[in-house]
Formats: C-alpha cells, structure tokens, sequence
C-alpha cells in the first residue's frame, strides 16, 4: 500500500489526475479489505474494544456492546474499487491522461470490462447502503437488551427485546456455519431462552417464540468473555450490580491470547476423548 501512496502523491506532483484518483482508490480498497481480513481473523478481539460504553436508558445503567465495523468497510471499499474501475474507463475512452488500463489490456474492451466492475461494485455497495442493519446489544443489572434496526431503502424498522435476568432459563452457544469447503465460515452466536414468549414484533430471523439469538460475531466484544459474562450474571443474582460500575466494561476485557490458545486445545482433547 505504501507503493500505491508513492505512486498516488508523485502523479499528485505531474497534474496527473487520473493517476491520483486511481492510486487513492487502491490504497483505501487495501486499507478496507486489509481491515476486513484482520477482524474475521479475530484479531479485533485481542484487547477490548474502546467502543464498549457504559450506557444509561431507561431500564438503568449498564454496558452498551456496538457492533463491528465490517460491513461499513465493504461499503468504502466497494466504492473506491468503483471509483477505481471507472477512473480507468474514462481515462480510456476520453484520453485525458495516461491509459491506465494494465498492459495488454490497453483496448477498447478492456475498458468495457472495467466500466462493467465498476458499475457492478458500485451498485453492490448502494444495495449494502440501502438495505443494513444495526446491532446493539446492552447488558443491566435487570436484564439484557438486544436492539437492532433493519433499513430498507429509505425506510427501517426497530426490533428491540428486552429480557429479565429471573426471566432467563438458559444461555447457550452455537456457531452459525456458511459456506461449505474452503469457504466455510464460523460465526459464533449467544442463545437466550425465556420463560416467557418473546413478542412477534422483537423476533429475528434466528429467534423463536421463547428465545432470541444475539449474533456475537457481529458485536465489537470477544465472543467467549461476552458468553462467561452472562452465564456468570445469570448465576449470580448478588453480583449483577457489577454491570452499573463506572469500570464496568473491562469485565468485557478477553484474557490474553496464549489462554485462549491453551483452552481450545484442552476443549479440542476432550472432544477427542469422548
């Protein structure tokens, strides 16, 4: 990425605009995609993140859990692969600076085929823009709160369910699996089942009448320390008034990673053994 910033700032130097536009665009689309990549690898979870607030509403004082910034980066590095495409197609076809189609692509439908992926990139990230959701998810001394807002278009809709600590029966964890092969993917989500039904208005896709499903991989905080967190608040009544503290987003701080390594290879051994 530093070459492509070089390159960018001494084009900057020779007027040569195009060249600028297109070596922006590459840099903010490997600085994303770099972004992206390092997240779904975990390394957002190494320390907490500065993003988990205390929080005070209406149902008390608590901590408030953002979710993660990936599909905002997908948004810009869509857009700036677009801007790169067509910077490109231009440039070509109106000849107002240096081709900057790659050699042996330097024709007319080389540039036919970078107007189409920057067309194709910027639709994408409009649609990914249009039609989002944003996950919030709190925890009380009274309870747990899991707000999401769901855009379509210009228009969104609110699905917010709050849940009692006595109204708690169960919390369990999963993985939702996609893909399959090489591309199979693990995203960790926290289950909590009620003793009562949850209303049909504060239902997800993955939520049922009598649970709601917090999707943990899209929360800025470690999965595993968010699941210990709730299991021990749900375990213990007398201790939920830690949650309503001024430090009380550093219960959400992971332990250092050579535990976690040596936990998932004792839960790897007993898995084995059974």
């Amino acid at each position: 990425m530093a070459v492509v910033i070089s390159v960018a700032i001494e084009a900057g130097q020779r007027s040569e605009v195009g060249v600028v536009v297109v070596g922006a665009g590459m840099a903010v689309v490997m600085g994303s995609v770099s972004i992206i990549g390092l997240e779904k690898a975990g390394f957002r979870s190494l320390r907490r993140s500065r993003r988990i607030a205390p929080i005070v509403d209406q149902h008390a004082t608590g901590i408030r859990i953002p979710m993660g910034h990936t599909v905002p980066f997908l948004i810009i590095s869509l857009g700036a692969c677009s801007v790169f495409c067509l910077s490109a197609a231009i440039t070509w076809y109106f000849g107002v600076a240096e081709t900057l189609l790659p050699g042996g692509r330097d024709t007319k439908g080389g540039a036919i085929f970078m107007a189409i992926c920057g067309g194709g990139a910027l639709a994408v990230a409009a649609f990914l823009l249009l039609v989002r959701n944003v996950t919030e998810f709190s925890i009380y001394p009274t309870g747990v709160r899991r707000y999401v807002r769901q855009w379509w278009g210009l228009s969104s809709k609110t699905h917010d369910a709050f849940l009692l600590w006595d109204d708690i029966a169960q919390i369990s964890a999963d993985e939702l699996v996609t893909g399959t092969g090489r591309t199979e993917e693990r995203n960790p989500r926290i289950t909590l089942r009620s003793t009562t039904p949850i209303p049909a208005g504060q239902q997800l896709k993955f939520d049922a009448e009598n649970e709601i499903t917090v999707m943990a991989h899209q929360l800025v905080a470690e999965p595993n320390t968010l699941l210990s967190l709730l299991r021990f608040l749900k375990d213990n009544p007398d201790q939920r008034d830690i949650v309503a503290r001024p430090d009380a987003r550093e219960l959400l701080t992971p332990p250092p990673l050579r535990e976690r390594f040596h936990a998932a290879r004792l839960a790897n051994k007993a898995g084995s053994d059974v």
